[in-house]
């Protein structure tokens, strides 16, 4: 190979890095161009829009059939009972609300108000009789239980063959000795 032939290979072999060089630059400028382009339409689309429009939402639309299930509370009873089952006389200050569904709330205020003195005395029995564990317990899930059921027996089931009483609670529950 002669040496004017040598020449040309080298100076395009050089040529070529430095083509591909502002090729590669060349290329970065145009995107860069085009993103930036892009991003100022972006930015003045949003200006031109007169902001967001003020919402008013509207809440869901209440479902009846769900409203009806909705637990109501219903005072059952609240007066003073006593128990001797310590060898002592303690009276009892108690408050009994049971839970009932908004479908069966007039039933229940009805049945309850009919059958007020059986309800009395039913709960006066269940507290009369009851073991001074069951009258201790945190939770009075024994009394809460033997009232549930009297409960049950006393108001009966609603429309749907459900139990009217969905569940006892004991709001008040004061005990203090009555015989000094």
């Amino acid at each position: 190979m002669s040496p004017r032939a040598a020449q040309p290979a080298q100076a395009t072999a050089q040529q070529q890095p430095q083509k591909r060089e502002r090729m590669s630059l060349r290329t970065l400028i145009i995107l860069l161009v085009i993103f930036l382009l892009e991003a100022l339409v972006i930015v003045a689309a949003f200006m031109l829009a007169a902001g967001p429009r003020a919402v008013q939402g509207e809440g869901a639309k209440p479902d009846d059939e769900a409203m009806l299930d909705r637990p109501r509370e219903i005072l059952v009873i609240e007066d003073r009972f006593e128990n001797n089952e310590w060898g002592r006389s303690y009276q009892f200050d108690v408050r009994i609300v049971a839970l009932v569904k908004t479908r069966n709330l007039d039933l229940a205020e009805e049945r309850i108000d009919t059958a007020e003195a059986q309800v009395a005395n039913d709960v006066r029995t269940i507290i009369a009789q009851a073991e001074p564990a069951q009258l201790l317990e945190a939770s009075k899930q024994s009394i809460k239980r033997q009232v549930h059921q009297k409960l049950d027996k006393r108001l009966g089931l609603d429309d749907s063959g459900d139990p009217i009483v969905e569940e006892v609670m004991i709001p008040r529950w004061v005990r203090f000795r009555s015989d000094f």
